[in-house]
């Protein structure tokens, strides 16, 4: 279905923001979505290293502080993406046919817009955290204290 394995097949409550821990645009998510009454969730998986498989890594090597949501594993998130990851992920079965929570989709959809909209209207840009693995890959480029 072209989701780039962002599964909305249930209501979320606990998005995770992959690489938030990097700058501080981990911040402005967990804002947003305590806001609107989720809780992030920090990478169930971190052995994955799925942050630096996305396509918003194209920004991090060029020193853009980035990250990527997902819904989150509770509930039935994580057997949902259990079985798209088994079933349907690179297949060509991962199509319009898949089924699709509409509401969860609006949501998501919000999430992401009201993140970007706080990300612009902060007064500074995003950095990312000094002594952090990115920060200090790319000192001189925008890096925090916190």
């Amino acid at each position: 279905m072209g989701r780039d394995a962002v599964i909305l097949t249930y209501k979320f409550t606990d998005p995770v923001a992959f690489g938030g821990e990097h700058s501080t645009l981990g911040d402005v998510a967990r804002r947003v979505a305590q806001h609107a009454g989720l809780t992030l969730t920090p990478d169930p998986e971190p052995e994955q290293g799925l942050f630096a498989r996305t396509d918003s890594y194209s920004f991090v090597k060029a020193g853009v502080p980035s990250l990527f949501l997902h819904p989150g594993p509770a509930g039935a998130g994580k057997a949902a993406s259990a079985t798209y990851c088994s079933n349907h992920y690179h297949q060509p079965s991962d199509d319009l046919a898949q089924p699709l929570d509409w509401e969860a989709a609006a949501n998501f959809v919000q999430l992401n817009f009201d993140i970007v909209r706080a990300i612009a209207d902060e007064r500074r840009r995003p950095a990312w955290r000094r002594g952090d693995y990115f920060g200090a890959l790319f000192e001189g480029a925008a890096s925090t204290s916190k």
